[in-house]
């Protein structure tokens, strides 16, 4: 029998089917959760400064899983016999740059928390600032994923199958311009990714530091306990001075009124500020969890796109079908980083859970 190119990628094929079904539901997953985070957070919501960049994250994230996932169940079902190099091209640009510009709003993100918590009276990110940050962001993640173009394109190579060499065609790094050039570009990628990264998790460490530096502070306050019914110190005073503090307020009525008055108006204002900390809190908690799991899901791309880059074939060709699995699926892994941040939204943003739930009709 001529085993051909064709025969061989319709063995890989039949090994990825669990793979291609799998990336099948999370893109699935990705394309409803992100479509529901932008019409709500875009048109049912109110803009507050908190929730400025979340539509604009979840049109990236939305992009980044559709073009990540179609790409990955396309290579599934054409790894041997992937002839479209303008495709090849084209997918990867649009891939990596969606990817870029989701990472990129997460450091803006984290950027934003940080000048609100750490720096609330110094410079923020506000109106024409903030257009211009996304406008920048898109831009630097177009001008370095350019380059794609013309290092990307179909990769002509060899496999051996049965001790017989077949010729086959894949999409990658194409050997003609895989020089040094190629290297250089893709070592100042992924270094700008990893600093990305650094930088993202770096910020939200003071951010966390004085988060909690302030509610330890307001746990120890005698307001905020008296506010929340605990015993203070002059409800713990005996019974003699209860009395005599009661002889006065029937002495002095009015002035005991006017007091109580500034204190019921102070009260309202401690809430008021306490819960607008607690949403905060809420907020960051938040985007401190979708960095965790970009750091994640992003870490294994990196390592499985450097490691196997000097003989792919080799590398990918003569693994077991469990081995080639799981590593292909945590090659993969950036896709579930696009596909989470719905779930976490839903998770910590309760204006936007009480919402959603009234949309669905079920009785809070």
């Amino acid at each position: 029998m001529n085993y051909t190119a064709e025969n061989y990628n319709l063995n890989f094929q039949e090994k990825m089917y669990f793979n291609t079904a799998l990336t099948s539901f999370l893109l699935l997953l990705g394309l409803v959760g992100n479509s529901v985070i932008l019409y709500f957070y875009a048109c049912r919501m109110p803009r507050t400064e908190d929730r400025y960049f979340i539509p604009y994250l979840a049109l990236a994230d939305l992009l980044a899983c559709s073009f990540g996932s179609i790409f990955a169940i396309i290579i599934n079902f054409n790894r041997l016999t992937f002839h479209w190099d303008f495709l090849c091209k084209g997918l990867y640009f649009f891939t990596w740059c969606t990817s870029s510009v989701s990472a990129a709003m997460l450091l803006v993100i984290a950027v934003n928390r940080y000048l609100k918590v750490c720096r609330p009276n110094g410079y923020q990110l506000t109106g024409r600032k903030r257009k211009f940050a996304l406008l920048l962001v898109l831009a630097i993640s177009i001008i370095t994923t350019l380059p794609l173009f013309y290092f990307m394109g179909r990769l002509e190579g060899s496999v051996e199958n049965r001790g017989i060499e077949i010729n086959v065609t894949s999409c990658g790094l194409t050997k003609d311009r895989g020089g040094a050039y190629s290297k250089l570009y893709f070592f100042l990628e992924f270094s700008l990714s990893l600093l990305v990264m650094i930088f993202t998790v770096a910020l939200y460490i003071p951010i966390g530091i004085t988060i909690y530096n302030r509610f330890h502070s307001i746990r120890n306050s005698k307001r905020v306990k008296k506010l929340l019914g605990i015993t203070t110190s002059e409800e713990s005073e005996d019974d003699g001075g209860a009395d005599t503090s009661s002889d006065r307020r029937a002495t002095s009525t009015p002035n005991y009124t006017e007091a109580l008055q500034n204190v019921l108006d102070s009260s309202i204002s401690r809430k008021k500020n306490s819960h607008r900390r607690r949403v905060r809190h809420n907020f960051t908690s938040m985007f401190v969890t979708i960095v965790i799991f970009y750091v994640m899901s992003y870490l294994p791309t990196f390592i499985l796109i450097i490691v196997p880059s000097k003989n792919p074939f080799r590398f990918w060709f003569t693994l077991d079908d469990l081995s080639l699995n799981i590593l292909v699926f945590l090659k993969r892994a950036f896709i579930v980083n696009h596909i989470v941040n719905p779930f976490v939204y839903g998770y910590f943003d309760l204006h936007f859970r009480s919402l959603f739930k009234k949309s669905l009709g079920i009785c809070q």
